[in-house]
């Protein structure tokens, strides 16, 4: 007998956890779409039984703590994490690594879940991934603008999901940039963001059950090293940020974040973090994203923020060296702002959108508009009627 499984069948048990919907981001940070959807159902659907997972003592942790929302966090790895789980109706969540969509801990006394998952996703997906989704086991997919959209779910397509499970409903968060749009602007742009994403060279396999990453330790011999390294450093960048009244700001992804206090930084340059931060506020006050090929791209674009893509690695990359292979999304014909391959071009660029007063020109601005026919503020509430459909008999 599973004294965990007989725990979880207790009529006090159930009536707290019953067919709950169970919200989270990575295990160890928040502030992606599940946060954003948790808070939408907890202000706007208090009748949903929406809880959200999270490592406890995170910054993250005491951040939604702090705002009201104690009562329903749930500590990862905890027993009363168990038996919520077990009890669980939807997981929900921007990730769908193993550890979220099928942590050992839990399938330990549940080897076959109940749940049903809605895959949030975690950016705009542009990229071929269908070998690493393929296998996944996805109720709703969803997905953010007519071409995403159609790469999933539309004829031809590389991904075994259709239009039965993919929904066209613009990630949760995008109600929060759509937000934070108004409250900054001109001046308020006051960052150069610099965002690039990681590469799997880099970076080792995760160890099971876990989402932290380490660094390679030859890091700082890398290309990827350099080449940002040169674009951070150069005078012309320092000198037109001061002109200009703007900042630069380095942003690394996530699973570059721990060389971040390790790398030597011009004294311009402020390193933002994702721990415990409003990255969306980052995004909002972008006057410009430089980036290589982050999907955070598609964040600046939804408020209409111009782009640089400095591509220093682009055959390897487009050759599958990353996560990804080369999908439907090409960068010189979709992207919103131009591809360069040298730093000094990256910079030269920079300098270019900044002589426009920061703005897309409207070769761009017209892309943008074509990529994000719906920003209405209310993708939530979209995801929320697609979430909800699963339950009603067929």
């Amino acid at each position: 007998v599973d004294p965990v499984r007989v725990l979880a069948a207790r009529p006090q048990v159930r009536k707290v956890f019953g067919d709950a919907w169970v919200l989270m981001d990575r295990i160890h940070d928040a502030n992606d779409s599940g946060e954003i959807l948790f808070r939408y159902l907890r202000d706007h659907r208090p009748e949903v039984n929406a809880w959200f997972v999270l490592e406890k003592d995170t910054p993250d942790w005491k951040r939604l703590k702090d705002d009201g929302y104690g009562a329903r966090l749930v500590a990862h790895g905890s027993l009363r994490w168990k038996l919520l789980m077990i009890n669980a109706g939807h997981l929900i969540s921007s990730h769908i690594d193993k550890p979220v969509q099928e942590p050992p801990a839990v399938m330990a006394h549940l080897p076959v879940p109940r749940w049903r998952f809605t895959f949030l996703q975690h950016g705009v997906i542009k990229d071929d991934l269908s070998r690493w989704l393929n296998p996944k086991r996805i109720d709703v997919f969803v997905t953010s603008t007519p071409g995403e959209y159609e790469s999933i779910a539309g004829e031809g397509s590389p991904y075994v999901f259709t239009d039965k499970e993919t929904v066209l409903a613009g990630l949760p968060r995008f109600d929060r940039l759509h937000e934070k749009a108004k409250q900054f602007g001109g001046d308020g742009c006051d960052l150069i963001l610099v965002a690039p994403t990681w590469r799997n060279w880099l970076v080792p396999p995760l160890k099971p059950g876990s989402q932290r990453r380490v660094i390679d330790r030859h890091f700082f011999e890398t290309d990827y090293a350099k080449a940002w390294t040169a674009f951070l450093s150069s005078p012309e960048l320092a000198e037109l940020a001061a002109r200009t009244g703007r900042r630069v700001a380095f942003l690394p992804h996530p699973n570059i974040q721990p060389v971040l206090a390790k790398m030597d930084l011009p004294d311009h340059v402020l390193p933002l973090s994702f721990d415990g931060a409003d990255v969306q506020e980052y995004f909002a006050r972008a006057a410009v994203l430089v980036t290589d090929y982050s999907s955070m791209a598609f964040n600046t674009a939804y408020m209409d923020r111009p782009v640089v893509y400095f591509q220093f690695d682009e055959a390897r990359v487009m050759a599958g060296g990353h996560v990804g292979r080369a999908g439907y999304f090409q960068y010189r014909r979709d992207g919103f702002g131009p591809v360069v391959a040298e730093a000094g071009d990256a910079v030269a660029a920079v300098v270019e959108i900044a002589e426009h007063g920061y703005a897309a020109t409207p070769e761009y601005q017209a892309r943008i508009e074509a990529t994000f026919p719906m920003r209405d503020g209310r993708c939530c509430e979209r995801v929320t009627a697609a979430i909800e459909a699963l339950d009603r008999p067929a």
